[in-house]
């Protein structure tokens, strides 16, 4: 090894030590909240204009509040 070699072996180990000393932040998928740089048109669709079918779903209401709530969001937005 030479003295350059050996400065490089030096340099790259104390970046790494370096970069673990240091606390990582405290980064939460549930706390990223991305602004979209477009500016386009928004057009919101709070129900559907024809009535949708749910072909797809899973009953995770237990109680008969819970359907009735259920029920009525969907029918809120048209769902049959």
């Amino acid at each position: 090894m030479t003295t350059r070699h050996i400065a490089l072996l030096f340099f790259f180990v104390s970046a790494i030590v370096d970069c673990q000393a240091q606390e990582a932040p405290d980064i939460k998928l549930r706390n990223f909240r991305p602004r979209s740089i477009y500016r386009i048109p928004v057009n919101p669709v709070p129900k559907a204009k024809f009535g949708a079918i749910d072909m797809h779903s899973h009953d995770y209401a237990k109680t008969d509040e819970e359907v009735a709530q259920w029920v009525k969001t969907m029918d809120a937005a048209n769902i049959r």
